[in-house]
Order: C-alpha cells, then sequence, then structure tokens
C-alpha cells in the first residue's frame, strides 16, 4: 500500500485538448470571415465590372448613333451643295451658250445685211453696166473691176472679207453715184452734130454706092 501511495498522480490531457479545439474553432472562424469578405470583395468588383461593361456599352451605342447621325447630315449636306455647284455650272453653261447663240446671230445678220447690200449695188451696177458702153475704156474697166471684187468678197464673206467689202461697197456707192450722174448728164447733153461733108467724102460714098 506504500508502493500504491508513492506512484505519482497521473496528469489529465483534456484542457489541453480543449484549448487546441478552440484555436482550430478560432482560425477556422477567422479564415471563413475572411473568405466571406473577400467573397464579398469579388461579387461587389464583379458587379462593378459589369456596370463599366454596360456603361462602355451605352457609350458605345450613342457615340455609334452621334457618328451615323453626323455622317447623315454631311452627306445630305454635300448632295445639296453638289446639287447648288451642278446648278451654277449648269447656269454658267447655260449663260455662255446664249451669250455664243446671240453672238452668231448677230453675225449672220450682218452677213445677210452685208449681202442684201452688196446685191442691191451689184443690181444697181448691172443696170448702170448698160451705158458703160457710152463711156471711155478706163471707166467700163473700173466697173469691170468693181464687179469682179464684189463677186469674189460675196463669194467669200470671212472677216477679212467683210471688212474688204464694207470698204468696197463705200467706194462702189461712190462710183455709182459718179457714174449716175456722167450718164444723167450724157443723156441731158444733145447728141453731136455731123460734120459737113466735103466734097471728097460725097464722091467717096457716091462711088461706093454704085
Amino acid at each position: 500500500m506504500n508502493a500504491q501511495s508513492s506512484e505519482p498522480p497521473a496528469t489529465s490531457p483534456a484542457p489541453a485538448t480543449t484549448n487546441l479545439s478552440e484555436e482550430l474553432a478560432r482560425l477556422t472562424a477567422a479564415q471563413l470571415k475572411a473568405l466571406t469578405e473577400l467573397q464579398a470583395q469579388q461579387i461587389s468588383t464583379l458587379k462593378e465590372l459589369e456596370q463599366a461593361r454596360r456603361d462602355l456599352a451605352a457609350s458605345i451605342a450613342e457615340s455609334t448613333s452621334n457618328n451615323a447621325s453626323n455622317l447623315a447630315a454631311i452627306s445630305e449636306m454635300m448632295t445639296q451643295q453638289r446639287q447648288a455647284d451642278l446648278k451654277i455650272v449648269r447656269d454658267a453653261h447655260r449663260l455662255g451658250l446664249a451669250i455664243v447663240v446671240g453672238l452668231s446671230g448677230l453675225l449672220l445678220l450682218s452677213i445677210l445685211i452685208l449681202n442684201l447690200t452688196s446685191i442691191r449695188a451689184v443690181n444697181r451696177m448691172t443696170a448702170m453696166f448698160s451705158a458703160s458702153s457710152l463711156l471711155p475704156g478706163g471707166e467700163a474697166q473700173a466697173i469691170a473691176d468693181a464687179r469682179e471684187a464684189s463677186r469674189q468678197l460675196l463669194l467669200f464673206p470671212g472677216e477679212q472679207g467683210q471688212r474688204q467689202l464694207g470698204n468696197a461697197l463705200m467706194q462702189l456707192h461712190s462710183r455709182i453715184e459718179g457714174l449716175e450722174k456722167l450718164a444723167t448728164k450724157l443723156h441731158s447733153e444733145p447728141p453731136p452734130k455731123p460734120a459737113p461733108e466735103t466734097a471728097a467724102a460725097a464722091s467717096v460714098r457716091a462711088a461706093s454706092a454704085s
């Protein structure tokens, strides 16, 4: 019994196990709390990213719509400007064409007037040409030259020909007036009386008659 009483009493491990379990439980709770907070942060970050994505998509859609509207407005403005430019060019071409047609008409009218005047002058000269036999040879040749020049100018009524035609017509009118005066003077004067026959001329005439 003394031996039994001399043995030391056995220690109990229950408190140490309890402390370890409590420490593990505390660590587990802390880890769970940290994981919960981390998960909440991740969820919040995901929500923010989703919101940012939605905002970016809305901004892109709005920008695309604005760009499309601007492009449509620019296209319409360019179309209107092009139509206005085409209208200006078309009006300018029409005005130029009208000016060219007007000038051509005036030129044609002047050529016709010159031709009519020339024809009248030539007719007057032709009417007076019958009286040229009563004129000296130089005057008859001058009338023939003037008539030929008028005919050539009528055949070639160019710009140079028109100027020459105008000058020739003026000279022709003055010459015709001079010829008219000369013809009037010749017609108004009495015909010259024949010279009295001499005796020799009478004998020659009688001989030829026999």
